[in-house]
């Protein structure tokens, strides 16, 4: 651009070729030009882009995209998902940054440099390669155990079997009802069987009724999978199936 001239171009070349000569300012001999022309280069951020998804080898679906954002370069990513929502009962989760850093939230994966847009050459609003922002899901270690109901006697409270594994596994509960046949503590008695949930809630029917199992193997094939419940949250995080004792006539 001359000096005074106000046309913008794409290119350093179109400018020279459109500007070539010099102006006719008049300068003495020997001094310095008092209007020199000036070429002024405008930088534009390009656009960029950025995914969140679910990555993992866990019940959680991996592969899945969470949350998009565009911005341009070294712009500060932000998505419209937070940590609340990321947050799954039964389930912990990290935030892998496209750098291969691993933070324990997205707000801490997206602050300072990791939380950036890079400084990929797009001349469109199209990223030829965003960035990937990857939530990796790990199961909680969940507990389960078959229990006898409080009563009088002296089996009351007593626990017959724990089991663990992840959140949604199977319970490979092994006592079975012709175990507990073979017990002295069920001699003279018969049993139903209610289950508790991991967050003590008791399973019901539509009705809102507390289910009684007529044996152990049916309350197990019924609710045969770990419960979903966060660590140090405000219930047991004990699933139980319990045996109520009904004496026999």
């Amino acid at each position: 651009m001359g000096s005074n001239s106000t046309t913008s171009y794409s290119k350093l070349s179109a400018a020279m070729a459109a500007n070539s000569l010099y102006n006719d300012t008049n300068t003495a001999s020997g001094a310095s030009d008092a209007d020199p022309q000036i070429f002024t280069v405008s930088y534009v951020a390009n656009y960029q882009s950025a995914n969140l998804v679910v990555g993992g080898n866990t019940q959680i679906s991996s592969g899945v995209t969470v949350d998009s954002a565009a911005g341009v370069t070294s712009g500060h990513v932000s998505f419209g998902t937070n940590d609340s929502a990321l947050r799954v009962a039964g389930y912990r989760y990290t935030v892998k940054t496209p750098d291969g850093k691993t933070y324990a939230t997205l707000s801490s994966a997206l602050a300072g440099t990791t939380g950036l847009y890079d400084n990929t050459n797009n001349a469109t609003n199209s990223d030829a390669a965003p960035q990937t922002y990857t939530v990796e899901y790990a199961a909680i270690t969940q507990t389960a155990e078959v229990v006898v109901a409080e009563t009088e006697d002296e089996y009351s409270g007593q626990v017959l079997e724990t089991v663990t594994g992840d959140t949604g596994a199977a319970l490979g509960i092994k006592l079975t009802d012709a175990t507990l046949q073979s017990m002295e503590m069920t001699q003279g008695y018969t049993y139903y069987v209610t289950v508790k949930h991991a967050d003590d809630s008791l399973v019901t029917d539509e009705a809102g009724n507390v289910i009684r199992y007529a044996t152990l193997d049916e309350a197990i094939a019924a609710n045969n999978s770990f419960d979903a419940v966060d660590e140090n949250a405000d219930h047991s995080g004990i699933k139980q199936f319990i045996l109520n004792p009904v004496p026999s006539y």
